[in-house]
């Protein structure tokens, strides 16, 4: 099953020009209205236009039926491999986030080797005043 941010399939993808063919062909249509009808174009458009349409339609319906049927196919069949290494990694991702590391832990750490941010110098500083 797709995630979101994955990407879509190569026929989710088709949709789209094809969807644009049909609104420029509906937008030359409605243009040859007002211009010259003896023009080769809108000539054409007069005599094939309606055709076009309809088999544009149906390229839209066809195509999405498919990219829907095809969507449906893997969803049933399970995720693929790539999809579970990319959920694991999600997990682990979200594990991470949530421990917590003890205080202590922090600032043994912070007078290591990493260079102190202003809250931890804030807190680290006045201890390390106390003793020295």
């Amino acid at each position: 099953m797709r995630g979101p941010g994955s990407p879509a399939s190569f026929l989710f993808r088709l949709i789209i020009p094809l969807t644009a063919a049909f609104v420029i062909t509906i937008l030359a249509l409605i243009a040859t209205l007002f211009g010259d009808e003896r023009a080769p174009f809108p000539r054409l458009l007069n005599r094939y236009g309606n055709v076009m349409l309809i088999v544009e339609f149906l390229a839209i319906v066809v195509v999405t039926l498919m990219a829907i049927m095809q969507d449906q196919k893997r969803i049933r069949a399970g995720e693929s491999g790539a999809d579970v290494a990319a959920e694991a990694a999600r997990e682990a991702g979200a594990r991470d986030s949530v421990v917590a590391v003890p205080v202590e832990q922090q600032a043994s750490t912070a007078n290591d080797s990493r260079t102190l941010t202003a809250a931890e110098s804030a807190g680290s500083g006045g201890e390390d005043q106390s003793d020295g």
